[in-house]
């Protein structure tokens, strides 16, 4: 039985990670694809490097990148956007110490509560409960 691959994205900000990456002992056997994206008014190209593991089946270096794309489209989708758009993120200007940090947990911790309560529409019901403490409350209840 097939089962989906492991992809770890790794980008050049993560210098540490890519340098350790980049050892030769690792990229033994790798396969490359190179996919151009047009998004955001740019054209990116997007390129893959699969190690080759002991696997029997492996999926092509073109079926990870597409993979690769959908499941950032779904973080994007998914998560970025709904805590922009919910919970104003971009406009935080939380920047030192432990305090982003405490941010994002809380956020998680909101939308993951609202999500468990299988809210069709999260920024409204973030609007009704900024109105309404005890919403809050009776929606934290346990």
């Amino acid at each position: 039985a097939w089962r989906r691959p492991i992809l770890l994205p790794v980008k050049g900000n993560q210098k540490t990670l890519l340098a350790w990456l980049s050892q030769d002992r690792i990229w033994t056997g790798t396969r490359t694809d190179r996919q151009p994206d047009c998004g955001h008014g740019r054209i990116e190209h997007r390129t893959i490097e699969v190690i080759r593991l002991d696997r029997p089946q492996q999926a092509a270096p073109k079926t990870l990148l597409e993979m690769n794309r959908k499941d950032w489209g779904a973080v994007e989708n998914g998560l970025h956007r709904v805590r922009d758009g919910a919970l104003a993120e971009d406009q935080c200007r939380v920047r030192k110490g432990y305090l982003p940090r405490a941010m994002a947990v809380f956020a998680n911790l909101a939308l993951t509560i609202l999500r468990l309560q299988e809210v069709p529409n999260i920024a409204a019901e973030m609007r009704a409960l900024a109105a309404n403490a005890a919403a809050v409350l009776d929606l934290v209840a346990i």
